[in-house]
């Protein structure tokens, strides 16, 4: 995924999940458009904003959880960042790919709390713990 000027202006290229690539390979493969034009395009956050309210209500009557209705755009980060760093990627990675600029802010903000099974993986890496 490319992101040619997210926050700040600045050009962030990140990994995709395999099947989310190879649907965006298809859907670029079947279209009249050119095949250098973005399959999709956003030019603005208030179209990101407008997409997560209708997640948000979608999940709230789904789920019956008054809950989603709070879910931002920070959280979806926040989450993503955490899985990775669940599934042990290294922290510099997952701030270079979410577009971080500080370790120390990242890991303290971003990172989250880690799942009991990383801790479990983490605790069977030293014998005495």
């Amino acid at each position: 995924v490319r992101v040619w000027e997210g926050k700040g202006d600045k050009f962030r290229e990140t990994p995709a999940p395999s099947d989310l690539a190879m649907r965006i390979q298809t859907i670029g493969d079947v279209r009249d458009a050119p095949s250098d034009e973005p399959v999709l395009s956003v030019s603005s956050t208030r179209s990101l904003r407008r997409w997560l309210q209708g997640a948000r209500e979608q999940l709230a009557e789904q789920e019956d959880d008054i809950g989603w209705e709070f879910l931002s755009t920070h959280d979806l980060r926040r989450t993503w960042a955490s899985a990775l760093a669940d599934a042990e990627v290294d922290p510099l990675l997952v701030l270079d790919w979410g577009g971080w600029e500080d370790l120390e802010t990242f890991l303290e903000h971003y990172n989250g709390t880690y799942s009991p099974a990383a801790q479990r993986r983490a605790r069977e890496k030293v014998a005495w713990l």
